[in-house]
């Protein structure tokens, strides 16, 4: 397991070994050869930039790198505004121009409406909350 040595080295508090070992996931757009990356660990400083593993094709994760967050954002302002969770010269599109087929088909599933509007108005109740205390 070295690649959880390596994150522990560099994090020891850092994320879910576990996850590091079984999950990961390459998170930059879809590509059948070449580098991939998942991330492992957001560090409480996003100035120093977030831990993403990396391997090549055909291989196991083999290294964790410390690299910096993508400047990108999408130029929508508002709840449309998002910024690109990749890292510092990504190759590829921005996530915010990407497609999750995981994320699409839970959006379809049943129930997820309810749960959204939910959550929505659990969290404008949560801020009018705090408002009100200030």
């Amino acid at each position: 397991m070295p690649l959880v040595a390596q994150m522990m080295r560099l994090a020891p508090d850092a994320g879910d070994p576990l996850y590091v070992e079984t999950f990961l996931r390459c998170k930059v757009a879809e590509h059948a050869k070449g580098r991939h990356y998942d991330l492992v660990w957001q560090l409480d400083d996003a100035r120093q930039g977030e831990m993403w593993a990396a391997w090549t094709d055909g291989r196991a994760p083999e290294t964790v790198l410390l690299l910096p967050d993508c400047p990108g954002h999408n130029g929508k302002s508002g709840k449309d505004e998002e910024a690109c969770t990749l890292f510092a010269r990504h190759p590829g599109p921005h996530s915010y121009d990407l497609d999750d087929p995981e994320v699409e088909a839970l959006s379809r599933a049943p129930g997820y409406r309810r749960l959204s509007e939910e959550i929505d108005a659990l969290v404008s109740a949560w801020r009018q909350n705090v408002q009100g205390n200030q």
